[in-house]
């Protein structure tokens, strides 16, 4: 781990920024009589940076992190705690349980292993699919399941989509839909925390489709010009959505776009929860020490469908899925590796996946039965009180209620709180 830090610190110790166009006199740019374009495509691939081979063997032993077998297991745990919540949800929402879901299987080491590296302090701008991080940080089940459920006892009462989670106390901003709108907001928070120099850094994660997006340009360069403690994650998965990767990019992925803004940046083999782990790591101390921002480029295969209501076999081979979650799970080769060190076996395997089923189910049946928040929230928290105009739509809406005296109507508003439902 130290030799990874020391490698990328002395990297940055020899850029120098006044030799830059637009940061100094002309006179410092070198000169040339030979007419020749820069090439479309770099001249080699950005290599990815790995630890842990597909059978969880280690690579190279003077890069392994040096966790203790309790870090291992609880890591471990979050990971398949995060699988396991996911096959239980996604099924709900196709029994109705639920209205909408989003799964992370394929994804877990890229987030567990960047939740560790991190600082609890740090402020994480999510996009979607990073429930890990909440897990990792110590979010409850019941968390998860009464936001996706949208009772009383959410965090967003359902207001806000199902897995758009948020946490002050953690410090895990809610998040948005629109794509790639949390980039420029997590380099105005790197910003802030500059100014208050509290050594800590601002961690952004996303897509790589929303690197396609103006927002991702806005962000890059903001961070690399104010020079801000950030680290910007690209989960690649190669589909924004169902557009693949050479739709989206001619470039050599994401990584490459870092010297062009003047970042650092490094790819990472993303179902390698160790190589995830020291480059956040790494990443980490130079952001907050150097005050510069860092793309990591995290290249991982995403096993199930985008969302709930993707089909992807219609963009992709189910059949190359079903391979590659045998072969280059991030979970199995975590497994492998904790065998071989003797700190797991098939008993504690079998043990701690019941309970993590059990865990999960009996949060689930509880979560059920809390009833959904009063038609009234939405007019809560638009503004600091109620105003007029609102108090007037929320009397419209409430005269409305108690008018309907549909048996279909009255089915459904009885899963709210009493607030305003009609007397029978």
């Amino acid at each position: 781990m130290y030799q990874l830090t020391k490698r990328y610190q002395s990297t940055a110790a020899k850029f120098d920024s006044s030799a830059l166009p637009g940061t100094s006199p002309v006179d410092n740019v070198p000169i040339t009589t030979k007419l020749e374009f820069l090439p479309s495509k770099a001249k080699s691939i950005i290599p990815k940076y790995r630890i842990m081979d597909t059978n969880g063997n280690i690579i190279n032993k003077n890069e392994m992190p040096n966790f203790s077998d309790n870090q291992l297991i609880k890591m471990y745990k979050d990971m398949t705690m995060l699988e396991t919540m996911d096959n239980i949800l996604f099924q709900s929402q196709r029994q109705e349980r639920i209205s909408f879901y989003m799964t992370h299987r394929g994804e877990e080491a890229t987030q567990i292993g960047s939740a560790a590296a991190l600082d609890s302090g740090d402020l994480v701008y999510a996009q979607y699919r990073e429930a890990g991080i909440l897990l990792y940080r110590g979010y409850k089940l019941h968390q998860f399941i009464d936001q996706c459920m949208g009772n009383a006892r959410g965090s967003c009462k359902g207001i806000q989509m199902p897995i758009h989670y948020g946490s002050k106390d953690l410090n895990y901003v809610t998040i948005s839909s629109t794509v790639a709108t949390q980039m420029p907001q997590a380099v105005g928070s790197a910003y802030a925390y500059k100014r208050a120099a509290n050594e800590k850094c601002v961690v952004c994660y996303f897509g790589d489709g929303a690197t396609s997006e103006g927002d991702a340009h806005a962000a890059f360069n903001f961070a690399a010009t104010l020079e801000v403690s950030i680290i910007f994650i690209c989960r690649n998965n190669g589909y924004a959505i169902s557009t693949p990767s050479k739709d989206q990019y001619h470039s050599d992925g994401i990584a490459s776009r870092g010297t062009g803004y003047g970042m650092m940046a490094i790819r990472v083999d993303g179902h390698d929860l160790f190589a995830v782990y020291n480059a956040n790591k790494a990443a980490r101390q130079m952001a907050v020490n150097e005050n510069k921002p860092i793309l990591i480029e995290v290249m991982v295969d995403r096993f199930g469908p985008h969302s709930t209501s993707d089909d992807s076999s219609a963009y992709r081979s189910e059949e190359k899925m079903r391979h590659h979650a045998k072969t280059i799970d991030p979970i199995e080769r975590v497994r492998r590796y904790m065998d071989v060190r003797g700190c797991w076996n098939n008993e504690k395997e079998k043990t701690w996946r019941k309970e993590a089923t059990d865990m999960v189910l009996k949060e689930l049946e509880q979560c059920e039965h809390i009833k959904r928040a009063s038609i009234t929230i939405m007019f809560d928290n638009v503004f600091e009180k109620v105003e007029p105009h609102l108090q007037k739509q929320m009397h419209e809406l409430m005269q409305h209620v108690q008018q309907n005296h549909e048996a279909s109507f009255l089915t459904l508003l009885s899963k709210y709180e009493q607030s305003c439902v009609p007397d029978k």
